[in-house]
């Protein structure tokens, strides 16, 4: 406990949250993103767990949240990662069928241990950005959610933004016990920005239309 410049009492809660899921979905790229607000393109994996800590207000509470970033790898320490964690994300590629594939071994892995109190868990299906790329529809995750009682489900994109903060911040809340307004939620919602696909195109387009000028300008008739 500390104090705050208005010299008032400044509690803090913390949570734990455990990032989960096959190599490569992008887990660590979310995190960053939530965390700094940064992306990058470069592919790192990582090696056993990584410590990321983000601060966050929800309704006027403080909250410390610790993450834990795990490698997606098979590891004996994988029971010791998720100890006493108040939420673990199980995270997947909706360009890569397989990572989805594997998504309920990851929720079988978690609860087949011994916990006394057993964590929230939230989906987020990464890569959302890439809609003309998508192999996993939207009605499987839905069903997933459904079937394994998860109330946190959401598409993201670490890449743009998109529905990052949105997504934890529900979460937290949910960590808390607490129900988002839709205010609340509006927050923290990124609009959808525009697919790679069609800038690439209006790209195509373009150097088209060059193509075709400059072909019709070279042209001459021979009397």
């Amino acid at each position: 406990m500390s104090l705050t410049a208005g010299d008032s009492l400044f509690v803090e809660e913390e949570l734990k949250i455990v990032m989960i899921g096959e190599p490569s979905t992008g887990k660590s790229c979310i995190v960053s993103r939530y965390c700094h607000d940064d992306f990058t393109r470069q592919y790192i994996p990582t090696c056993g767990v990584e410590f990321y800590l983000k601060r966050t207000q929800i309704q006027g509470r403080n909250v410390r949240i610790n993450i834990w970033d795990t490698s997606g790898l098979s590891s004996g320490l994988f029971p010791k990662y998720i100890y006493n964690a108040n939420a673990i994300i199980i995270t997947y590629d909706i360009t890569d069928s397989a990572s989805f594939s594997a998504v309920s071994s990851w929720y079988n892995k978690v609860i087949s241990g011994q916990y006394t109190n057993v964590p929230k868990f939230a989906l987020f299906a990464n890569k959302c950005d890439l809609e003309h790329k998508r192999t996993v529809t939207e009605e499987k995750q839905i069903l997933f959610s459904k079937e394994f009682r998860i109330l946190i489900s959401q598409s993201i994109s670490a890449r743009t933004g998109e529905n990052i903060t949105f997504a934890w911040q529900q979460l937290v809340a949910e960590c808390l016990g607490l129900k988002l307004s839709k205010f609340d939620l509006e927050q923290h919602l990124v609009r959808p920005v525009q697919a790679e696909i069609e800038t690439t195109i209006n790209q195509y387009k373009t150097i088209l239309s060059n193509q075709q000028q400059i072909t019709s300008s070279t042209i001459c008739d021979i009397q």
